[in-house]
């Protein structure tokens, strides 16, 4: 069983500076969709990839923490990537 697939990690308290600032910029938004999609195309022009680099970044598969995760460059797998969209999303106070 792939770690994190089905499992949805908690939405931590406190959250680093650089995503709180984004949150904020995002909710400027005049509505959810375009904060949802700005939050994204955020996530994915930083940290999107091919299936190739799935294996080569195996290990980074169970990171959960968030200064771990927005300093790291490159492949991000789609279950991070989700746990990122979701925290932004919880975080804004907008969707939940």
């Amino acid at each position: 069983m792939i770690p994190n697939l089905f499992k949805k990690n908690n939405i931590p308290n406190k959250i680093p500076k650089e995503l709180n600032n984004k949150i904020k910029d995002f909710s400027k938004s005049k509505n959810k969709e375009e904060f949802l999609k700005k939050s994204f195309f955020y996530i994915v022009n930083n940290w999107g990839g091919s299936r190739v680099n799935l294996i080569y970044n195996f290990p980074r598969l169970r990171q959960k923490d968030l200064s771990e995760i927005l300093k790291s460059q490159g492949y991000m797998h789609c279950t991070t990537m989700n746990y990122l969209l979701r925290v932004m999303a919880v975080k804004s106070n907008l969707l939940f």
